[in-house]
């Protein structure tokens, strides 16, 4: 739970005719990842050859990425992201892979002869498709055109090809008109303008004025942010009437033939969708494969792989590996040595799981690490709650969370997050009952606006922290309520540092685990400084000389900087600077930031009270109604989302920084899975 799943190193030599058949084994069981030889000194130690990938690869990927082209074009002609139920044919092919060599080869021909056809026909479609819809947009644009000229009444013709005068066509900001005007009577002598709203800041303009002042019309339209309107070549000869019948025809036509077109594009999505899917699962599957043989060293007779399998499994992977081998090869089981980087397989409780999500977003746990996602999976939701707490809005949230996590189609992420979300309700749940808050409602206004579900108030069970609403909210309410978030973090914060020591010990880096600013020497000058606080408060003077800050503070402190200069490796002056100022400020604020989560759940509350005052001030129930939904949906969204993104940065810089890197390589076995077969 907290630790990653043991792993064991395997290494085996097996001869060149029993290959195929183990790796076909292996990825069934799908229990052993097989890493790159050339990443470690085997090829140089035994004088082995690098493995090679065949013709197989190259193939493959060629055909995929034809494949995912066609599939983007027949998409569009799609309601929903194309499946398929079963493999059909293919589905004993990816078995035998990679034994069954001819019959492998034969599908391939197959697969890029009927990808020729397809291809062609599709690209041609859509290449077609694409021109009419480029031809329906610029048509488009020309009715535009049209319709701005038909209020002036006039043709596109009648404003181009002018001999003495110059017609300047386009839109305007009103605000800009009189000034254009202004400036228009003082330099030109003769000019006609017309002006018609296109929007409630906008208007369309026709001026005509004599072509020797084009210059001067131009420069004073620019400076008022004048849009000329360029009208096409194609209609300048059409008089109105014809030129909207001619559009109106064109577009038409070009609509009937995109029409026609994505009919076509239909048929073949019809027809070829389910096989170029079986192909591409097919050829995925086939890739794979061969990029594993690269992955293999070799002699002339011989194939040795290395990899790691974890260590429940590792027994049954090497009987089965000899046993295949039939006496012809050597595998040999090892614990991981120092310098391996075992890859990281997780396996966290059902209920937990979902915090995954939040755990590998920060970084994927290495594999001599702790694992903080089952630690989370409380505190998380804790946090959440006391930010958000509300009975109503919590079970809005938790619903919302479980819509996501188990009803809608939604990636593994997604889902992940959703099931967080159900957690993170269920605490606001719990938490609104200590606050005695319900939707946003407490005190009286429960009984005066849900009379149907309160017979009387709901008491809070622990605080009242609406500053707004509540008028028996007190500022010692408030200041428990800060002082609750503080003694959180302490708790929070020391369970981070007594991880930390877990990790150092269970790498059994004992000294660094007691001297390590976050070790033993950092928990204790931590706890010791809350001591000094609560014992005497924000006074300095008394903390800097009182006998007792020597045991809780100086020798703490002492003892981090000698261990950073003689264990941790830094120079002396380093080391002091690191521990006076980083140590120092750094458990400070970090202590402090938790505030935040008092700050959160206060801004929670005052936006409810703010709701419910809107409420009290109208009479009519309708627009009370209005006020209390909106209102909800408003918070619900806004105050999600922030108290979410505060509660991620607690963990992330508060809790995290103390004990977890994340600098791990997930475990992935060799095992073959589908994009597009339904599960």
């Amino acid at each position: 739970m907290l630790l990653p799943v043991p792993m064991k190193k395997i290494v085996a030599v097996v001869h060149k005719s029993r290959k195929d058949d183990i790796l076909k084994e292996l990825k069934e069981k799908g229990a052993v990842e097989i890493r790159d030889a050339s990443d470690s000194d085997i090829l140089d130690k035994m004088s082995l050859d690098k493995g090679k990938s065949s013709w197989v690869r190259i193939e493959a990927s060629e055909n995929i990425s034809k494949i995912d082209g066609i599939i983007d074009v027949l998409s569009q002609t799609l309601e929903k992201s194309p499946k398929i139920t079963s493999l059909g044919k293919y589905e004993e092919l990816i078995r035998g892979i990679p034994s069954n060599h001819k019959e492998i080869s034969i599908a391939f021909e197959e697969i890029a002869e009927r990808l020729f056809l397809v291809e062609d026909k599709v690209i041609n479609l859509n290449n077609n498709l694409n021109s009419v819809r480029k031809e329906i947009e610029e048509f488009e644009g020309y009715k535009n055109i049209v319709t701005k000229l038909e209020k002036f009444n006039i043709g596109p013709g009648n404003l181009r090809g002018l001999m003495k005068t110059h017609a300047f066509f386009g839109n305007i900001p009103k605000e800009d008109i009189p000034a254009v005007e202004e400036e228009l009577n003082v330099e030109l002598p003769v000019y006609v303008i017309e002006n018609m709203e296109l929007d409630k800041k906008t208007d369309t303009i026709i001026l005509i004025t004599y072509s020797e002042y084009e210059a001067e019309v131009t420069r004073i339209l620019r400076t008022h942010h004048f849009e000329e309107i360029d009208i096409p070549l194609k209609i300048i000869p059409y008089t109105l009437e014809e030129t909207k019948v001619k559009v109106e025809e064109n577009l038409k036509e070009l609509r009937e033939e995109d029409k026609n077109i994505l009919d076509e594009l239909k048929e073949i999505a019809s027809k070829e969708m389910g096989n170029l899917l079986r192909y591409r699962e097919f050829l995925s599957a086939a890739r794979k494969l061969d990029e594993v043989n690269r992955k293999f060293a070799s002699t002339r007779d011989t194939y040795i792989f290395q990899g790691w399998v974890p260590s429940s499994k590792s027994d049954d992977i090497k009987k089965l590996i000899e046993e295949l081998s039939e006496g012809k090869g050597i595998v040999e089981i090892n614990e991981p040595e120092k310098g391996d980087t075992p890859p990281t397989l997780i396996n966290n409780p059902k209920i937990t799981k979902p915090l995954e999500v939040i755990t590998t977003n920060y970084g994927y746990p290495g594999y001599n690490e702790l694992d903080p996602t089952s630690i989370i999976g409380l505190t998380f939701p804790i946090i959440f709650g006391f930010m958000f707490g509300d009975i109503g809005e919590g079970i809005v949230v938790a619903l919302l969370g479980y819509m996501l996590g188990f009803r809608l189609k939604v990636g593994e992420n997604a889902r992940k997050l959703g099931r967080t979300l159900i957690l993170c309700g269920i605490s606001a749940t719990i938490v609104g009952f200590l606050y005695g808050s319900f939707f946003g409602l407490e005190g009286e206004s429960m009984t005066k606006y849900l009379p149907f579900l309160f017979k009387k108030p709901l008491p809070p069970l622990w605080m009242n922290i609406n500053p707004i609403s509540t008028s028996s909210v007190t500022a010692s309410n408030i200041q428990n309520a800060v002082l609750f978030s503080l003694e959180f973090g302490v708790l929070l914060i020391s369970l981070a540092l007594v991880l930390n020591v877990i990790k150092l010990s269970l790498q059994k880096e004992y000294k660094y685990a007691f001297v390590h600013p976050s070790g033993v020497a950092g928990l204790w000058f931590f706890l010791g400084s809350v001591v000094l606080l609560f014992h005497y408060g924000l006074d300095l003077v008394s903390i800097i000389t009182s006998q007792l800050s020597l045991v809780l503070f100086y020798l703490p402190l002492l003892v981090i900087i000698i261990g950073e200069w003689k264990v941790g490796g830094q120079s002396l002056g380093m080391s002091l600077f690191n521990s006076v100022f980083d140590v120092v400020l750094k458990y400070l604020s970090n202590g402090l930031s938790f505030v935040r989560i008092m700050i959160m759940g206060i801004i929670h509350a005052a936006f409810m009270g703010m709701m419910v005052m809107g409420m009290n001030g109208v009479s009519n129930p309708i627009l009370i109604s209005i006020i209390f939904i909106f209102g909800n949906i408003g918070i619900i969204i806004m105050e999600v989302f922030i108290s979410f993104i505060q509660d991620l940065r607690l963990h992330f810089y508060e809790i995290f920084s103390k004990f977890y890197a994340g600098n791990g390589v997930p475990f992935n076995p060799l095992k073959i899975s589908f994009k597009f077969l339904e599960k």
